[in-house]
């Protein structure tokens, strides 16, 4: 498996955005208009991490979203008051997502360890992150992140109300060879795979075992 980190626009950043929102859409999840404008929006703060397969096909991908100062938007929203006792800037772990025929195997944890050791080199150690139900959040506990807040009220971005944590990590802390050892194993590449984008496999997930 290859990873390539940096910045996606044009047909590759909306064939990775289709993916995601056809992932959650597939496991239940209905996201309010406000979300989908603000996930689609194009943002100069954002880093891309898009893992391909040998052929050119995206097997999974997530976001880092840098917050130089504090802002109310979709992702903020529910913990905005927590939000607002965090001193900027910090990172925001988002957008994770695997495409069917690669779930189960340890994509989303290879996603994970890269953005924290991304994070690790870079201005900004604080991260944080909205954990998606109950399994997400042991996950990034396992990691060291710690809880700040939870909402376990029915909101608008997910159907059947479903928990959402605050978490938080300091990257400067985290163990480099524990990470280097977490998820699966990724090759980092400098481009964008040129395989023709319409025999690209585009099928989102049907399960939980790699958004957990």
């Amino acid at each position: 498996m290859n990873i390539f980190i940096g910045k996606i626009d044009g047909i590759e950043r909306d064939r990775i955005k289709s993916l995601w929102l056809e992932t959650w859409q597939s496991l239940g999840v209905k996201f309010n208009p406000s979300f989908l404008e603000y996930r689609n929006s194009d943002r100069n703060d954002v880093t891309d991490f898009v893992i391909y397969d040998e052929s050119g096909s995206i097997a999974a991908g997530a976001r880092l979203i840098y917050y130089q100062n504090l802002v109310e938007n979709a992702e903020t929203k529910y913990f905005f008051e927590e939000f607002k006792k965090i001193k900027t800037p910090f990172y925001m772990l988002n957008g994770c997502f695997a495409a069917q025929k690669f779930q189960g195997r340890n994509l989303s944890k290879a996603l994970d360890r890269e953005r924290i050791l991304f994070s690790r080199n870079s201005k900004c150690q604080r991260i944080l992150c909205l954990a998606v139900g109950e399994k997400r959040k042991e996950t990034f506990e396992r990691l060291g992140f710690r809880l700040i807040a939870e909402n376990r009220n029915e909101v608008n971005i997910f159907l059947g109300g479903v928990p959402i944590f605050l978490m938080e990590i300091d990257s400067s802390e985290t163990d480099k060879q524990t990470l280097q050892s977490y998820g699966a194993k990724v090759k980092k590449i400098d481009k964008l795979p040129t395989k023709d984008f319409s025999e690209l496999n585009i099928l989102g997930s049907h399960n939980h075992r790699d958004l957990r």
